[in-house]
């Protein structure tokens, strides 16, 4: 038994490390995140110049960029001008942590293409949904990296099943372009990043996406409304983010509790 303890302690140890090193990379990649949603909208470059300070421009030192760590150590103040820094940046870095760490769990330490490619879809969700929630805009150029993802999927999935994938598309583009022309009832942006769910996804999975995207929608516009919020328009794309999301994560687990249940 002693001998077993001796030997199972540095692969504990080990497991740890990486954990500790998954989470490490997952909280660096939340804080290109926030730089892509800070910059993107700006139209300023995404991968040259040094971070800064959005109230007093100053550049931010390397030292003082570690993810979610540095807005602790400095109480959530720039160093320079002591100006408050949204809780929102250590949020988004402290979950795509937490995300990593999750999925490597989920596919028990096995590094596949798969759990990089959900990792990716989800990173760019992400981005989406704040995109969209700070201006209201969803840049074309993350719903075409949803679509060059979607395309990169069907290379390895045995057996593809394009119909299923084309019904997607059409499934939930179609009601969303007539709501658009006719009521405006959805942005441009959300038919776009549609079309690219029903890409990712196929049916039915796209079904339960935009499912969950209209009811947790039509809270948001209750809360809204409760509130009396001055603007008129409401940002879908956090909701149709979480709802692709959600499907990507957990769709065929729901979809097969759902018909259990029916049947």
């Amino acid at each position: 038994m002693q001998v077993l303890a001796v030997i199972s302690m540095p692969l504990s140890l080990v497991i740890f490390v990486m954990y500790l090193t998954i989470f490490g990379l997952g909280t660096w990649l939340g804080s290109f995140i926030n730089k892509a949603v800070y910059r993107i909208p700006l139209g300023l470059p995404l991968l040259r110049g040094r971070s800064f300070c959005p109230h007093c421009g100053k550049p931010i030192p390397f030292y003082l960029r570690i993810p979610a760590l540095s807005y602790f150590w400095l109480r959530g103040q720039c160093a320079r001008c002591q100006e408050p820094i949204a809780w929102r940046y250590p949020a988004v870095e402290l979950f795509t942590g937490l995300l990593a760490v999750i999925l490597v769990y989920y596919y028990n330490y096995d590094f596949t293409w798969d759990m990089l490619w959900i990792f990716a879809v989800s990173c760019t969700l992400l981005t989406i949904a704040l995109i969209d929630h700070d201006h209201c805009i969803i840049p074309n150029s993350l719903v075409a990296l949803l679509v060059v993802l979607a395309w990169v999927r069907f290379y390895w999935i045995p057996e593809f099943d394009g119909l299923s994938y084309l019904v997607g598309v059409i499934a939930v583009s179609g009601p969303m372009i007539f709501f658009h022309v006719a009521f405006h009832g959805f942005g441009l942006g959300d038919v776009k990043v549609a079309v690219a769910a029903g890409m990712l996804l196929g049916f039915p999975k796209v079904l339960l996406a935009i499912f969950v995207a209209l009811m947790t929608g039509s809270l948001g516009a209750i809360y809204r409304l409760v509130n009396q919020y001055e603007e008129t328009y409401m940002p879908f794309g956090p909701y149709l983010s979480l709802g692709i999301f959600v499907a990507l994560i957990a769709g065929d687990q729901i979809i097969s509790a759902y018909l259990g249940l029916i049947r």
